[in-house]
């Protein structure tokens, strides 16, 4: 969770969209994740947290480094990231409604996505 929203930008996971559930083992799961409305949005980050969440804040990149020195996981999740085409990953959703993505959309994907990019590899280097 921590390694998607760190590359999508989320700003907005709090107790209502982090949810668990238990399987017939009686094993405690991470839900499937949802509600990325403020996600996408360089503008949307704050001032006091490079990610803030219910469960965990991380103040900036040191911070998330020293998390990982414990839960390496999270370095392996962050940097598979460096391999998505965020853009081609939009442009086959639009397609598949027989949408046409518009230019400005498109722009705006292949930026942020440069920018996450820059930030996860500041963040596992």
């Amino acid at each position: 969770m921590f390694a998607l929203d760190i590359y999508m930008g989320q700003q907005d996971r709090n107790e209502s969209n982090i949810m668990f559930y238990q399987d017939k083992n009686n094993y405690i799961h991470l839900a499937p994740l949802y509600d990325f409305e403020f996600s996408l949005n360089n503008a949307l980050y704050s001032s006091k947290f490079l990610y803030d969440n219910d469960l965990y804040k991380f103040k900036d990149i040191n911070t998330i480094k020293e998390f990982i020195s414990s839960h390496e996981r999270l370095k392996y999740e962050l940097e598979s990231y460096l391999d998505i085409n965020l853009l081609e990953i939009a442009r086959k959703s639009y397609n598949e409604r027989d949408l046409k993505i518009p230019s400005v959309i498109e722009e705006h994907y292949t930026s942020f996505d440069h920018i996450q990019k820059k930030l996860i590899k500041r963040i596992v280097k």
